[in-house]
């Protein structure tokens, strides 16, 4: 697939913009006394599993994603998740 030469920018653009909605939504929930992380709301590691499996049902989301995402894409998002 050939891209272009802007394709290196506009990832760049796109991985700072990401970086910066992250820390203001870390921010905003710190502020607010939202809990950042599942574990808060008891989501434990040995859930992670079977939280994946279900969300590799949902076909009309990932066939729409630019990238593909394998369970084990999906175990190690949720598992960031838990902090």
């Amino acid at each position: 697939m050939n891209r272009g030469a802007w394709w290196p920018v506009w990832t760049f653009f796109a991985a700072l913009m990401c970086t910066a909605v992250d820390s203001l939504g870390q921010d905003l929930c710190r502020r607010c006394g939202i809990p950042s992380g599942l574990s808060a709301f008891g989501v434990r590691d040995s859930d992670v599993p079977g939280m994946a499996e279900s969300a590799m049902t949902i076909t009309r989301l990932l066939k729409n994603n630019p990238r593909e995402v394998t369970r084990q894409d999906a175990e190690r998002i949720y598992r960031g998740l838990l902090k």
